[in-house]
């Protein structure tokens, strides 16, 4: 008799054991290319962004509100958003935050439309963007996507005609532009060095991030014209798509929905265009 009470309490101890441990877990799909494991869930989430402003950015109104969520958000600097694309799919990244136009070939998804530098065009002498000579030096990002904005914007300034269906993703100045009426000149650099590209007593004109325009000296009165950023080209954070309910994508997608995060960036970033959804 004494035996089998002890069998019994033993017994019910492990039921217990499995009820708690039942009670822990919410893991609901496998791990073998299905999305996270609950114990999978990263610890540290990487962020893979751009360099510069939208670096900064993040680092200065994401990274405290997540970390508030009881996750830790560290910032991986990639520019490219090509990179930005492998480092996710090989999962060296959780996530990034740059441009992206979906393809049906990769296991990606945007779970969310993020506030965006816009691009500005700027000159030391002109004082117009109707008073654009002929013949003019127009200096552009000779980054892929930052091209393609630079070349839109000039495009509804006037200035120049792109093919229609020119492709966002790899457009470039002898591919897509049709029409020169006033035969500028349009040369590409490395958006870093963009600042140094205008001398005062020419015709130069430079299209370049607003913010990185002020580091480089640029006042409000020779900035001649700000972009509206096409909404398919704003940036967005984008995840593999089976992770997309994974418990870091949502925290990640409501730091970015908050008031909290909205108030920082008014605060330090008033000059991002805000996405469609936060109007």
């Amino acid at each position: 008799m004494k035996t089998k009470k002890m069998w019994f309490k033993w017994m019910a101890g492990m039921t217990l054991v499995s009820v708690l441990l039942a009670g822990c877990s919410t893991t609901t799909v496998d791990n073998n290319g299905e999305g996270l494991k609950d114990q999978d869930e990263p610890q540290v989430i990487k962020v893979g962004v751009p360099a510069g402003s939208t670096k900064e950015m993040v680092e200065k109104t994401m990274k405290d509100l997540v970390e508030k969520q009881g996750s830790k958000l560290e910032v991986v600097e990639i520019s490219d958003p090509d990179e930005s694309l492998t480092e996710l799919t090989n999962g060296s990244i959780d996530a990034f935050l740059n441009t992206f136009t979906n393809n049906s070939e990769n296991a990606v998804t945007s779970i969310i439309t993020v506030p965006t530098e816009p691009l500005a065009l700027y000159s030391k002498s002109v004082t117009d963007e109707d008073a654009i000579v002929k013949n003019s030096t127009i200096f552009l990002p000779e980054e892929p996507i930052l091209l393609t904005r630079a070349l839109l914007m000039l495009e509804d300034e006037g200035v120049i005609g792109i093919r229609t269906g020119a492709s966002y993703t790899d457009m470039s100045i002898d591919t897509a532009v049709t029409d020169n009426p006033k035969n500028v000149t349009l040369k590409t650099m490395p958006v870093d060095e963009l600042g140094q590209a205008v001398s005062d007593e020419t015709t130069e004109l430079v299209v370049m991030p607003v913010m990185m325009a002020t580091e480089a000296g640029f006042t409000d009165k020779e900035e001649l014209d700000t972009e509206d950023i096409p909404e398919n080209l704003s940036n967005r954070l984008v995840v593999r798509a089976a992770d997309q309910n994974a418990t870091f994508a949502r925290t990640l997608k409501e730091v970015v929905q908050s008031a909290e995060y909205k108030k920082l960036l008014d605060q330090n970033f008033p000059e991002f265009e805000d996405p469609e959804w936060m109007d």
